[in-house]
C-alpha cells in the first residue's frame, strides 16, 4: 500500500522510504493526482448517465463531481496522513483551486487556432453543452462532420462542456488539459519516489517534468485536440502498472482504473493502446513473481474494460454496432471514415506509400519536424541537428513528421547508447529497461500511422525510460550519458515550448484585437465560418451581432478575413437579431 510518514518510521527500521518527508511527499503527489483524475471521471460518469435518464448536461455536473472528488480525496487524506489529514486535505484543495484557475485563464487567454480543434472538437463541446444528449440520437447533418461527432468518444469535450457551462467562456473547455497534465507529473513522481528510495530530488523532478511535459502535450495543450489528454493518461496508467511492482493499495488500482476508464472514452485507438499495455503489464508481474498482484490487475482491467463499454459506453460503442456494425467506428470497418486506403492517401509524405509501417515509422522518427501532406517527402536529417524549417514548423498543431520534436531522434539514438552500457554493468537491468521500451514501440506499431507522433503519444516515454535506467545503473559513467540525455530532451522541450507558445500567444492577440475592434463598431455582419463553424461563439461572447450566410460569395468580393480562420465577414446595415442559441 502507499505508506504514510508514520508507516515509513516503523517499516523495516525506516529502510522502506530514505527519510519521512519523501513518504509525506509521495503521499501527497499520489493523493493530488487521484482526487484529478477521480474529478474528470466522475464528470464523465455522471454524464453518461445522465443521458441514459434523458437528462442532458448541466453546470451541476461539475459540482456534483467536484464534491464527490473532494469527499473521495477526504478519505484518502485520512487514510494516508491519518494524524494531520485535515491539514493536507485543506492544503491540496487550495493548491488544486489555484491549479484549476490558472488553468482556465490560461486556457481564456490562449484561444485555439488549430484545425481539428475550431472544426468538430469545439463544435462537440457546443453541441453538448446547448443541450444534445447522444445517447438518445446524433446531430444532424446540417451540424458539420457528424461523421466524427456523432460516432467518436466525447469524455474530453464532455467534461470540457462541463467547465463551458461553468465559465460561460468556451475556452475553458481546454482546462482539463493542464490540469491532467499535472496529474500525470503528480503520478509520475511518487511512482519514481516509490521505486526508487535513494534518489535525490532533483533526479526525481527531472524525470518526473520530461515525462509529463510530452511534446504532443506541448502544442496541443492550447487546443481542443484529445491526443495530449491520451499522453497524459497513458503516462498515469503506466506508471501505477510500474507502482505496483513495488506495493499495491486499493487506492492504486482505482487510479489505474480511472484512468483506463477514461481513455476509453477520450478517442478510440486510446483504447487498443489501453487493452495492450494492461495485458503486457500483467504479464510482466506474473514473470516478475507478483502473480496475486497480476490476477488482481488482470480482474480490475476486465472489470473497467467492461464497464467502461457495455455500461457508460452506450454512446459511441453501443450505438456504432447497432447502427454501424463495427464497435469502432468510423476508425475501423465497414463504413470507416479514417485509416482508409483514400485517408492514408491524402496524408502519407509520398515517399511514405510504398513501404511497411515500420520503415514509415523510421523514417519519421529521421526526418525533419515537419507537418506535410501527400504533396511533399520527408526528409532525412542528422541527428542532434535543429534546422530553421523546423522551427516553423513547430509553431502548428499537427506535427506529421518527427512529431516529438527536432531533437528526439538524437535522444532515441543515445537511449541505445545508454542501453548497451547499461547491459555491459548489468544484464538484468538492461534486460528489463529494453523490454520496456520495445514494449512501447510494439504497441505503437500496432497503429497503422504510428509515424505519425500525435496517434503515438506514449512513445515519448522510451527516452524518458534509457533516462530512468541510466540513474539506475551503477555505473558513473552510465548516469552522466543519462544526465546528457536529460538535457538534450529538456532542450527539445524548452524549444517547442518557446516556438509554439510564442505564436499561440500573438495569435491569440490578434484574435482579441479584432473582436475588440469589430465589437466597438457594434455594427452588426454578415458571417461565413466555413469550417470553422464553432468560431461563432466568438462572436456571441464579444457581443457582435451576426448573421450566417451559407457561401462565401454571399459577401461580395471584398470580405474581411477572420484572424488565424477560415472565416470571413461584412458589416451590414440592417439589424441583426442574434440567437440565444445555435
Amino acid at each position: 500500500m502507499v505508506l504514510t510518514s508514520t508507516q515509513c518510521d516503523r517499516t523495516n527500521g525506516g529502510s522502506a522510504c530514505a527519510q519521512p518527508l519523501r513518504a509525506r511527499i509521495e503521499s501527497a503527489c499520489f493523493l493530488a493526482a487521484s482526487v484529478v483524475v477521480f474529478h474528470y471521471a466522475a464528470i464523465l460518469v455522471l454524464g453518461c448517465a445522465g443521458f441514459a435518464a434523458g437528462i442532458p448536461l448541466h453546470w451541476a455536473h461539475f459540482w456534483v463531481a467536484a464534491a464527490l472528488s473532494a469527499a473521495y480525496g477526504f478519505w484518502l487524506a485520512r487514510r494516508l496522513f491519518p494524524k494531520r489529514f485535515i491539514r493536507v486535505f485543506a492544503g491540496m484543495g487550495a493548491g488544486l483551486t489555484i491549479l484549476y484557475l490558472v488553468s482556465a485563464y490560461a486556457a481564456i487567454r490562449i484561444y485555439d487556432v488549430s484545425y481539428d480543434g475550431q472544426n468538430y472538437q469545439m463544435e462537440t463541446t457546443i453541441q453538448l453543452a446547448r443541450g444534445w444528449n447522444p445517447f438518445r440520437g446524433g446531430l444532424p447533418d446540417t451540424v458539420q462532420t457528424t461523421w466524427y461527432i456523432n460516432y467518436s468518444p466525447k469524455a474530453a469535450a464532455l467534461t470540457g462542456a462541463a467547465v463551458y457551462l461553468v465559465t460561460g467562456r468556451i475556452e475553458t473547455d481546454k482546462t482539463f488539459n493542464f490540469v491532467l497534465l499535472a496529474a500525470s507529473l503528480l503520478a509520475v513522481i511518487a511512482t519514481l519516489i516509490r521505486l526508487f528510495p535513494t534518489w535525490g530530488p532533483v533526479r526525481i523532478g527531472v524525470i518526473g517534468l520530461l515525462a509529463a511535459l510530452n511534446p504532443i502535450c506541448i502544442v496541443e495543450v492550447f487546443t481542443t485536440y484529445v491526443d495530449t489528454q491520451i499522453a497524459s493518461m497513458l503516462t498515469i496508467m503506466i506508471a501505477m502498472g510500474l507502482m505496483l511492482f513495488a506495493t499495491e493499495s486499493g487506492p492504486i488500482y482505482l487510479l489505474y482504473a480511472m484512468a483506463v476508464l477514461i481513455l476509453f472514452h477520450i478517442k478510440i485507438p486510446a483504447v487498443v493502446f489501453a487493452c495492450l499495455i494492461g495485458g503486457l503489464l500483467v504479464v510482466a508481474l506474473f514473470v516478475a513473481g507478483r502473480r496475486a498482484v497480476a490476477y488482481r490487475l488482470c480482474a480490475v482491467s476486465v472489470g473497467i474494460a467492461i464497464f467502461a463499454i457495455a455500461a457508460i459506453g452506450y454512446n459511441p460503442y453501443i450505438t456504432n454496432i447497432r447502427d454501424k456494425g463495427h464497435i469502432f467506428h468510423p476508425f475501423f470497418g465497414k463504413h470507416a471514415y479514417v485509416n482508409t486506403p483514400m485517408f492514408h492517401e491524402g496524408n502519407r509524405p509520398a515517399n511514405f506509400k510504398n513501404i511497411n509501417r515500420l520503415q514509415r515509422f523510421g523514417m519519421s522518427v529521421l526526418s525533419r519536424t515537419s507537418n506535410i501532406y501527400s504533396v511533399g517527402n520527408a526528409r532525412i536529417k542528422w541527428p542532434f541537428l535543429i534546422y530553421e524549417d523546423e522551427l516553423r514548423d513547430i509553431k502548428g498543431t499537427d506535427l506529421r513528421i518527427g512529431g516529438f520534436g527536432p531533437l528526439y531522434s538524437g535522444a532515441l539514438i543515445l537511449s541505445l547508447v545508454i542501453l548497451a552500457l547499461a547491459a555491459w554493468k548489468s544484464r538484468r537491468m538492461a534486460l528489463a529497461g529494453g523490454i520496456f521500451m520495445v514494449a512501447l514501440l510494439f504497441v505503437a506499431l500496432v497503429h497503422p500511422d504510428a509515424w505519425w507522433g500525435r496517434y503515438v503519444p506514449h512513445l515519448w516515454l522510451i527516452p524518458i525510460a534509457a533516462l530512468v535506467l541510466s540513474q539506475a545503473c551503477p555505473s558513473r559513467p552510465v548516469q552522466w550519458t543519462g544526465w546528457v540525455l536529460a538535457g538534450i530532451l529538456l532542450y527539445n522541450v524548452y524549444l517547442m515550448m518557446d516556438v509554439n507558445w510564442k505564436f499561440r500567444v500573438e495569435a491569440s492577440r490578434t484574435i482579441r484585437r479584432q473582436m475588440w475592434e469589430l465589437a466597438d463598431k457594434k455594427k452588426p455582419v454578415e458571417a461565413w465560418f466555413g469550417l470553422y463553424q464553432s468560431n461563432r461563439i466568438r462572436f456571441d461572447e464579444f457581443k457582435i451581432p451576426y448573421r450566417m450566410v451559407a457561401t462565401k460569395d454571399a459577401l461580395g468580393k471584398q470580405p474581411i478575413e477572420l484572424a488565424y480562420s477560415m472565416g470571413v465577414i461584412r458589416f451590414i446595415e440592417s439589424p441583426v437579431k442574434q440567437p440565444a442559441k445555435r
